[in-house]
């Protein structure tokens, strides 16, 4: 069945109708009234809104359906993004019941001659970045997904597929590409990632299972953490369809969407994945409820704007270690054979180690500790068999921490100072050393160490921290290893 979908910002919600019920066309609000007004000026009889079309006091019905958002917009034969205003009661500038404001023209004169001007159009980026949808964390993926578009700006009405644009200001044919999908302002405006993987996506041939380099995921994640939700724990769940396409139909993927819908990282570049860091200078967003509805290593949890350390290059593959789902959606992370840290050091294969776990009941030994086991622990969690070690930890100014051996050694040339990007709630304070331990996570050209905080549970820590040592500065964290007690051992993050 032929329909349009509209992607909008709510607003207050006094202005929205709670449900889909046979009522007026004048009782909803003028973004909703206006889009179904155009849609039936297309002769297409159906409009898609979340806000009525997704029973909002049903739990489980919101549950069932956010998952599926992805494809209703990639279904719909056009997608409405009221792009103008900061909220549903704006209604859509240009349709029948929304006039747009008139333009003030300016009068020029030249000799005895008069001239009326007026302003000339700004780029599409100039239009897009300022706008309030832009904003938003639910309006991302319905962007990518939605394969033709139709951005109704203040100003203008703009519209987009992969097969080109068409501005309703110019009234030219198309011009080729997606709207955004190249540097805009002769080459001043980056990119919209939004838009550039919009025009991937929809290039694609039919059938080919396109999924999301790492490199895009990388990019997408940090445009996307920047944006606001109105309700924080809906971080992953607002990026379902990206997550899930990342993941894709790799043969290594293990990983169920109950899974990858807990905590946010494709299987096939997990270790990238893992290395976040907190955006300077952006103000963190405090969840409603108490209780973590992420686990700690996930980028989700970072309550702010994030960038990965490691940016996706060689399609993100894992160097260090191998991951598998586990019952539910943990994950074991066992080491790889690329994993040169223990080598270095001459330890022995952790297998006494991963034989002692209560996930490795009922299995047969492995022949290697390569062999990827099938746990069952009840909790999100983060479970590695890696090389930990103790360091002296100490605050140097606000996130810049260095870590140093634990004799307190005061050579500067045997510290790793830095920007750790700790949890912004609870720094240690300034100049007070700290005994903390330590893991190797995650490797490429960088060895990242995660800084563990321990919970009440044996073995069970939180992240608290990361940073990454480039090869110039392995000699430094090797000898800071040796004197902190380095050994194999199986911790649980979560």
């Amino acid at each position: 069945m032929p329909f349009v979908a509209l992607s909008y910002v709510w607003g207050q919600t006094a202005h929205l109708t709670p449900s889909l019920e046979s009522k007026p066309i004048e009782d909803y609000a003028p973004s909703i009234r206006d889009a179904a007004e155009l849609a039936k000026s297309m002769d297409i009889a159906w409009l898609w809104v979340d806000r009525t079309c997704i029973n909002q006091g049903d739990e489980a019905e919101k549950t069932f359906l956010i998952p599926y958002i992805k494809d209703i917009f990639a279904a719909a034969q056009l997608t409405i993004i009221s792009a103008a205003g900061d909220g549903a009661h704006n209604g859509l500038p240009g349709t029948k019941e929304t006039p747009r404001e008139k333009e003030s023209m300016v009068e020029v004169m030249n000799g005895h001659e008069k001239f009326s001007l007026l302003p000339c159009q700004p780029s599409f980026n100039a239009l897009y970045e300022p706008c309030v949808w832009r904003k938003r964390g639910w309006t991302f993926e319905e962007q990518v997904f939605s394969s033709r578009v139709l951005y109704i700006f203040p100003t203008e009405m703009i519209f987009s597929c992969c097969k080109g644009t068409f501005r309703e200001s110019s009234r030219l044919h198309f011009s080729s590409g997606a709207a955004g999908f190249g540097w805009g302002d002769n080459g001043a405006t980056p990119p919209i990632v939004a838009a550039e993987i919009n025009a991937k996506l929809h290039s694609a041939l039919p059938g080919s299972g396109y999924s999301l380099s790492a490199t895009d995921f990388v990019r997408a994640v940090e445009e996307y953490t920047s944006r606001s939700l109105t309700v924080e724990e809906d971080r992953v769940v607002a990026f379902a369809g990206l997550i899930t396409i990342s993941a894709g139909n790799h043969p290594g993927n293990q990983f169920p969407e109950r899974a990858l819908l807990k905590h946010g990282h494709p299987p096939q570049f997990f270790e990238t994945a893992l290395t976040w860091q907190h955006e300077e200078d952006f103000q963190k967003r405090q969840p409603r409820n108490e209780k973590p509805f992420v686990p700690s290593w996930s980028w989700a949890s970072a309550g702010t704007k994030i960038r990965f350390l490691d940016n996706g290059d060689e399609n993100g593959r894992s160097c260090f270690f191998n991951f598998t789902c586990l019952n539910g959606h943990d994950v074991l992370a066992v080491p790889g054979q690329s994993f040169f840290v223990p080598r270095r050091f001459a330890l022995a294969e952790p297998l006494d180690i991963l034989q002692s776990q209560p996930w490795m009941r009922n299995r047969s030994v492995p022949l290697s500790c390569h062999e990827a086991a099938n746990p069952l622990p009840h909790l999100p969690s983060l479970h590695m068999v890696t090389v930990i070690f103790y360091g002296s930890f100490v605050r140097q100014d606000k996130d810049v921490h260095s870590l140093a051996c634990l004799d307190g050694s005061h050579d500067q040339d045997a510290r790793l100072q830095g920007r750790w990007s700790v949890d912004i709630d609870n720094r240690t304070e300034t100049g007070v050393p700290a005994r903390m331990l330590f893991a190797i996570v995650a490797g490429k050209l960088n060895i990242f160490v995660m800084a563990l905080q321990p919970t009440s549970e044996e073995n069970v820590y939180t992240r608290y921290g990361l940073f990454p040592v480039s090869v110039s500065s392995h000699r430094t964290l090797f000898a800071i290893m040796r004197g902190g007690n380095l050994r194999w051992q199986y911790v649980s993050i979560v």
